[in-house]
């Protein structure tokens, strides 16, 4: 992914991001609905590479994936197309 050496980097550094944006789209003609999750003042904790079971055919074809963990200031889920509608903010 082209954001992952950023990503690094701000692990390395322990720099805060100010926002950082999640898009979900819809896989060809699902129903469901294009969701966004928008974190503020956030930091990455850590990155962990994710392997694939290579001996399971339906993950055969599954890139390198990573697992970042994020700590964040405030969370928002929007859900719909347009004027989304916002499932919540939470802040601690």
């Amino acid at each position: 992914d082209q954001g992952e050496p950023q990503l690094w980097q701000r692990l390395d550094s322990g720099t805060m991001i100010q926002e950082v944006t999640f898009e979900f789209n819809n896989p060809g003609g699902s129903p469901i609905p294009p969701a966004r999750v928008v974190l503020t003042n956030a930091r990455v904790l850590t990155i962990e590479p994710i392997f694939p079971h290579t001996g399971d055919p339906d993950s055969a074809n599954y890139r390198r994936q990573s697992r970042i963990r994020m700590d964040y200031q405030t969370i928002s889920i929007e859900i719909g197309p347009g004027d989304p509608v916002v499932l919540s903010t939470l802040a601690p």
